[in-house]
């Protein structure tokens, strides 16, 4: 687990045997110093970090496709309901898509 706190304007790390603020250094007994730079890698091992997408990733880009094309139909359908529109199984089916796509679209926004 390496979290990074923040003491002193330092980051700390439990693993490492002293703090270094500034010039001075100094091994407290529950406090240890690790210094995080750019690039390093912050793990966590909670249950939900498994469900995190890559936003460059292959699931991100097809759920962004998908959740364009449901955008476009909507653009093109939603205005037309102001018109009288016959009772349509597809357009029944995608009001139920549709509402069914936004909902896990907001719940996906947390990962």
């Amino acid at each position: 687990l390496l979290l990074p706190m923040r003491h002193g304007g330092t980051f700390v790390d439990p693993d490492v045997s002293t703090v270094s603020c500034g010039t001075a250094s100094y091994a407290p007994d529950t406090l240890r110093a690790r210094i995080i730079q750019v690039g390093d890698f912050m793990f966590d091992e909670s249950l939900f970090q498994n469900c995190v997408m890559l936003p460059a990733g292959r699931a991100v880009r097809f759920w962004d496709l998908c959740t364009a094309a449901m955008l476009f139909f909507d653009i093109i359908v939603l205005p037309l309901n102001a018109f009288p529109i016959p009772e349509n199984i597809f357009l029944d089916c995608m009001q139920y898509i549709i509402v069914l796509v936004w909902s896990i679209d907001i719940v996906m926004s947390f990962f």
